[in-house]
């Protein structure tokens, strides 16, 4: 949807619009019949409203989170000054934490509330909870023997993502894992010597090459976009096993699927 508002007024249409383009459109809507008139309002991603940029590092998801947020109070109030308002509103979102100030925000009914069980996604999953104890020394050495032992007893296939908060722990993390499986020949890297020694070829960061070399591999949005390109490659091809990524870059990416 750009600003042509006469794509509302066709009937029975779908019209699907970003939060930003919609807050434009619906700022007037007590003088445009089209915006009153909609029966179905459906918000994706509710889950950002509200959030800080000490949550996102990226500006786009701030500035996305706060319009949402707007559009969204403002279709429940014009709902609400509507006498003969038929508009129904459609919350769809990630895990929150609370979920009752959403549905209260919404004016939802609790019996409207649904909360879907992981068995009821299309691609099945199972979450498996472990606590780490704080010892005092760096996260990286925390965490290594852990992720360790999940990736051999919950990995069936040959890929694993790790999401950490920063990319001094991916990088960290990356020789920790390396060094706990020294006594391994290269249990991470699941194609030949000389299909990554081709790949590692083209890569600039020395570190990096020495993680891919044993089939463990970083990534975050400071790295050269080269070095990035084919680290993506080579995890999206099986040629190695583990990914550990910082998670500001996840919504980055679209190639970073995963078994683990």
């Amino acid at each position: 949807l750009s600003s042509d508002l006469k794509l509302l007024e066709i009937p029975g249409s779908i019209v699907l619009s970003t939060a930003s383009t919609w807050d434009v459109i619906s700022r007037r809507w007590k003088h445009r019949k089209s915006v009153r008139s909609i029966s179905l309002f459906i918000a994706e991603d509710v889950h950002l409203c509200g959030v800080s940029r000490k949550d996102y590092s990226s500006d786009f998801i701030t500035q996305s989170g706060s319009v949402l947020e707007v559009i969204v109070s403002r279709m429940v109030y014009m709902s609400s000054q509507l006498e003969e308002s038929s508009l129904r509103i459609v919350g769809i979102s990630d895990v929150i934490a609370n979920p009752h100030d959403f549905i209260d925000w919404l004016h939802v009914p609790y019996s409207n509330a649904f909360c879907f069980r992981t068995s009821d996604r299309p691609i099945p999953l199972q979450i498996h909870i472990q606590t780490v104890q704080n010892t005092g020394i760096p996260l990286a050495q925390t965490y290594a023997r852990p992720v360790l032992n999940a990736i051999k007893k919950h990995s069936t296939k040959p890929s694993t993502l790790i999401v950490v908060s920063s990319r001094n722990i991916a990088k960290a993390l990356a020789f920790e894992l390396i060094a706990l499986s020294n006594n391994a020949s290269n249990p991470f890297l699941l194609c030949s010597d000389d299909e990554i020694d081709r790949s590692l070829s083209s890569i600039r960061s020395k570190s990096l090459s020495v993680c891919l070399k044993r089939g463990v591999g970083f990534i975050h949005g400071s790295m050269d976009s080269n070095d990035i390109f084919n680290v993506e490659n080579l995890f999206e091809s099986g040629s190695i096993q583990v990914l550990i990524s910082v998670m500001n870059y996840i919504p980055k990416s679209k190639r970073l699927a995963a078994q683990l």
